[in-house]
Parts: structure tokens; sequence; C-alpha cells
């Protein structure tokens, strides 16, 4: 038994010893923080003074966007869109290709539709102007609702059908447009 307790004093005091011996630097400041640093973990450099880039197109602190100035500003694309359809034409004559010729008459095709949406914004912006200024000699308010310009927009198109002569053609086709999708909304019987 004796042997036993001399054996167990023995190895307390070698506990003792060896913890006596840890250096500092492999103390914890904390029971459950690693005795070690992980090697997976790196050290990140702090950035500081991060540069914030803004695009000043979409950034309200710029102003808010006006169509009228930017297509005044941006008006010489239009003449660059119809000499690139003219190039394109050209190309297209001289392309024996179907593959490349397909895509030169669907670069075409785009350039036009484009040019085409421009011209029917600029006389839709012409229309509600002359329905502002109807409004303002009328009421004294250059205020609108836009049902008052949805109601103009109806009328330049009718007259404009009629000058075509194709107001009949244009009500037929709306009349049974009407009448198949009252024929929807009605129950079978």
């Amino acid at each position: 038994m004796e042997e036993l307790r001399e054996l167990k004093l023995k190895m307390r005091s070698v506990i003792s010893q060896s913890r006596q011996a840890v250096p500092k630097s492999m103390k914890r400041m904390n029971k459950k923080r690693p005795k070690e640093m992980s090697s997976k973990q790196r050290e990140r450099p702090e950035v500081a003074n991060k540069i914030v880039r803004r695009d000043p197109r979409f950034d309200e602190a710029c102003g808010s966007f006006d169509e009228k100035i930017f297509d005044g500003d941006y008006y010489f694309l239009n003449d660059v869109r119809k000499r690139e359809v003219q190039v394109l034409q050209n190309r297209l004559k001289k392309e024996k290709d179907p593959k490349e010729k397909a895509v030169i008459e669907g670069l075409i095709k785009r350039l036009k539709d484009q040019e085409r949406e421009l011209i029917k914004r600029k006389e839709d912006r012409e229309l509600e102007d002359k329905v502002r200024k109807q409004a303002l000699e009328a009421t004294g308010k250059p205020f609108i609702n836009k049902s008052q310009v949805k109601a103009a927009k109806l009328v330049d198109q009718f007259k404009t059908l009629k000058k075509a002569g194709k107001l009949d053609k244009y009500l037929e086709k709306k009349r049974k447009k009407n009448t198949s999708i009252e024929r929807k909304k009605t129950p079978f019987s």
C-alpha cells in the first residue's frame, strides 16, 4: 500500500512539474478557447476606406430620368441606327451563307423595331402635351389623368384609321374579339 501511495505522490509531482513547464504563451485566457491557433484559419487583412462605386445612371443623387432630355442628348443615335441599317442591308445582299443571312435579317428587324418604337414614343409624348395644353386652357391646371391620355390616343387612332379607310375592318375585328371573350366567360348550360 505504501508503495502505491509513494507512486501516487511521485506522479503528482511529475504532473505539477509539467504544468509549471508550460510557457505563458500556451496558456489560455478562457478555458473554452483552444490551446493552439488553428492552422486552417488565416488572418485576413482589414480593408480600410473601402471605395464605393456608384452608377450615375441609376443613382437618385444625380437627378431623375427625363425622357425628353435623354432623347435630345442622344438624338445622333437615330442617324447612326439608320446608317447601320443601310450597311446591314448591303451586307445582306452580298451574303451567301443562310445562317449569316438570318442573323443579319434579325439585326435589321431589331433596328427597325427600335426606330418604330422611338417614333411611337415621340407621337405619344406630343399627344400627351396636346392634352395637357387643352386641360390648361379648360381648367387652368396642367394636370391630366391617364384616362384622358388614353381617350385622346383612341380618338387619334380612330382618325388615322378613318383616313386610311381601315376603320370598318378594325371595328369588325374588335367586335369578333369581344364576342369570343364573352363566349369564354359564359358558363355552359
